[in-house]
C-alpha cells in the first residue's frame, strides 16, 4: 500500500469489501498496511468515479467519506484511519522496510499490534512474495511473505490478502495461488473478491467459515459491477 493510492477506486472496493465483512460478521477487523513510500507513478489517479453518482449506492457513507478526504488533500492512511471508514479496526502503520532484520522486527510490531484481532487484512503493493524479490532486497516491501501469513494463521486469525493480477490468465492464477495457500494454511477454505485489477483472498479459519462465508455470499447485492466473488475449487 502507498499513501498515494488511498480514495481511488480500487481504494474504494477495498473499504467496501471489508467494511461488508465486518458488518455483516461482527467480527474484529485488523489491517496490516504493509506501507511502502509514495513513488512518481501515476498510481492513484483513478478518481472519476467519485462523479458518478450510481457509484455511491454501494456504500454512500463510505462513498462520502473517500470525497471528502480527496477534496481536503488529505490522503494518506492515518486519514483513512481518522476518518473511522473501517470502524472498531486496529492498525499497524509504519513503513516496511526492504532489509530483512528491520522487516522481521516491523513484522513483529505489526503482529503484536494486531494480536486481538479475529480478521487480518493484509495489504501489500503487489501481493504474494516472488521469486525475484527474495526477503531482503530491494522492493520487497512491496509484497507479503508466505510465512508471514503462516504466522498470523498460526495464532487462530482468518486473513485476507491483497493480491494484484499480473500477465496471467487471471481464473488459474487465482487457482494456483489459492492452493499454495491451502497447503500452508492447514484448513483453510478460500475465496477470491476480484474486482477489475485485483483479487482479495478470503482466507478462512474454520471457526470463522460459516460467517465470513454468509459474508462473501451477500457482498455482490450491494457491490454488482465492483466486486464479484470468485469460487476456488479445493484441488
Amino acid at each position: 500500500m502507498k499513501n498515494q493510492y488511498v480514495a481511488d477506486i480500487s481504494d474504494f472496493r477495498k473499504y467496501g469489501a471489508l467494511r461488508h465483512l465486518q458488518r455483516v460478521t461482527g467480527m474484529n477487523l485488523g489491517v496490516w498496511w504493509l506501507l511502502a513510500p509514495d513513488d512518481s507513478t501515476t498510481d492513484g489517479r483513478k478518481l472519476a468515479y467519485l462523479d458518478k453518482p450510481k457509484l455511491r449506492a454501494c456504500d454512500p457513507e463510505l462513498f462520502d467519506a473517500m470525497k471528502q478526504l480527496v477534496a481536503s488533500g488529505q490522503r494518506t492512511v492515518a486519514a483513512v484511519e481518522n476518518a473511522g471508514v473501517l470502524p472498531g479496526a486496529a492498525f499497524a502503520s509504519e513503513v516496511v522496510p526492504d532489509p530483512k532484520p528491520a522487516r522481521t522486527t516491523a513484522f513483529e510490531r505489526a503482529r503484536a499490534s494486531l494480536s486481538e484481532c479475529d480478521l487480518i487484512f493484509v495489504d501489500p503493493d503487489n501481493g504474494l512474495d516472488v521469486p525475484s524479490k527474495p526477503l531482503g532486497t530491494k522492493n520487497s516491501n512491496k509484497f507479503v511473505f508466505r510465512h508471514e501469513l503462516q504466522t498470523f494463521w498460526s495464532q487462530g486469525q482468518s486473513l485476507v490478502v491483497y493480491q494484484h493480477f499480473v500477465r496471467e490468465k487471471r481464473a488459474p492464477f487465482m487457482a494456483r495461488l489459492a492452493s499454495d495457500l491451502r497447503g500452508r494454511l492447514p484448513g483453510a477454505r478460500i475465496v477470491a473478491l476480484r474486482t477489475s485489477h485485483a483479487a482479495f483472498f478470503v482466507v478462512m479459519q474454520p471457526a470463522h467459515a460459516d460467517a465470513l462465508g454468509q459474508a462473501v455470499d451477500g457482498i455482490e447485492a450491494f457491490w454488482k459491477g465492483q466486486i464479484a466473488v470468485h469460487l476456488i475449487g479445493t484441488d
